[in-house]
């Protein structure tokens, strides 16, 4: 939780602390409990994306009943648990939300020989083990993934060049506001674009929420 722009952790022990969590990260219990399918992603933005793209494999699928996505908050994934009886009973247990489920985390390295940080491997072992859906992002963060042809006409950002493990944005910006902009643009003529290894993961996050129906 965050006040007054500082940051706190609660471990969460029991059905009032669950509730609790649940509306602290924005969401509805019952949203969650109709959800036969959670995606786990580390901000708002990243559920504009997903939104996006799930849409355009298959229009049937409909968030808040089919599937839910559910904010873990960047580098507070690192107090979450994917697993049913892990070491540290301080982690989120994660997973007593939905065994079907899948988890988005950004690489943040700055070239692929670069290694992942330790949470990153956590909980993608964790994932794995649970048979959930792992995906780290092919470039640096989620970002990477716009087609060069959509962040060509994005001219109200500053933007860098693309690099696949460069930061696509300069300074503070409103990441939600850009992943607005940039989906509408993507809908467009860059509708059939897709960068890196996100077709081939869009068509296993659909196919595994098709199959929790």
């Amino acid at each position: 939780k965050q006040e007054a722009g500082q940051c706190s952790v609660k471990t969460v022990r029991n059905d009032a602390d669950h509730y609790e969590a649940i509306r602290t990260l924005g969401h509805s219990p019952s949203e969650l409990v109709l959800a036969n399918f959670v995606i786990w992603v580390e901000g708002p933005s990243d559920r504009i994306y997903f939104n996006h793209w799930i849409q355009k494999l298959d229009l049937s699928l409909v968030e808040g009943t089919d599937y839910a996505v559910i904010f873990y908050g960047g580098s507070v994934l690192a107090r979450h648990g994917f697993e049913d009886h892990g070491d540290d009973d301080d982690l989120v247990k994660a997973i007593s939300i939905s065994r079907n489920f899948a988890v988005y985390m950004d690489s943040d390295r700055e070239t692929e020989a670069d290694e992942f940080k330790s949470r990153v491997v956590r909980v993608a072992n964790e994932v794995e083990a649970n048979h959930g859906l792992n995906w780290i992002s092919d470039g640096r963060e989620i970002e990477n993934y716009l087609p060069e042809s959509v962040l060509a006409q994005m001219k109200s950002f500053k933007l860098n060049p693309y690099k696949q493990f460069g930061k696509i944005v300069n300074g503070d910006f409103d990441k939600v506001k850009f992943a607005e902009k940039a989906c509408k643009i993507w809908n467009g003529k860059c509708a059939d674009e897709w960068p890196l290894d996100l077709k081939a993961r869009c068509d296993e996050l659909v196919a595994r929420i098709q199959a929790a129906r």
